[in-house]
Parts: structure tokens; C-alpha cells; sequence
């Protein structure tokens, strides 16, 4: 998206580290959909925060940015919030509900 692509580089510009940058701009883009009437764009925060989250891992390496922990035996998945790419990472094998 070109709206948080230009968010995230004038952070950096601004003297921000790359992962600070990502934190605002998650941050700013996630409080303007909340405010937002649309349940619709209220609901893509959680994405944003997906996108986000992922390009720190992208960028820092899941060492210091862990996903969710991996689903071992027979489980039931409940979360307040599950991001696109977090339940796609279940192992289906293993995800009873």
C-alpha cells in the first residue's frame, strides 16, 4: 500500500530505526481504521498489524520477532484476535476448532 509505504519512509527520514517506523505506522494506520465508521476498515487493523508484523520478521528475523507458538497435538485455537497470517500457520493436522 502506498499510503503506509510513504508513512513508514518519512518516519526513517525523521530519524526513526526501521522498526520504530513500523511500530508508528501500524500504530497510525491501525487508530484511523478504529475511528473509522465501517466495520469493514475497523476490521483491517488487525490486517495492517498482520502486514506490519511481518515485515519486522522479514526484516530482524524471527529470532527477535517470534510467530505464535506451533500447534504439537490435537488442540482447540481461541484468540481474542488471530491475524490472516497467523491462522494459516496452524497446522491444520493438528487444529480441532
Amino acid at each position: 500500500d502506498t499510503s503506509l509505504r510513504e508513512h513508514l519512509l518519512a518516519g526513517v527520514s525523521a530519524g526513526l530505526s526501521c522498526a520504530e517506523a513500523i511500530v508508528t505506522s501500524a500504530n497510525h494506520f491501525c487508530e484511523e481504521f478504529a475511528r473509522s465508521s465501517s466495520s469493514y476498515l475497523q476490521e483491517r487493523a488487525l490486517d495492517v498489524r498482520d502486514v506490519c508484523f511481518q515485515l519486522l520478521q522479514q526484516i530482524y528475523g524471527e529470532q527477535r520477532f517470534p510467530a505464535p507458538g506451533k500447534l504439537t497435538q490435537p488442540a482447540i485455537c481461541m484468540a481474542d484476535e488471530l491475524t490472516p497470517s497467523q491462522f494459516l500457520e496452524l497446522d491444520k493436522n493438528h487444529l480441532k476448532g
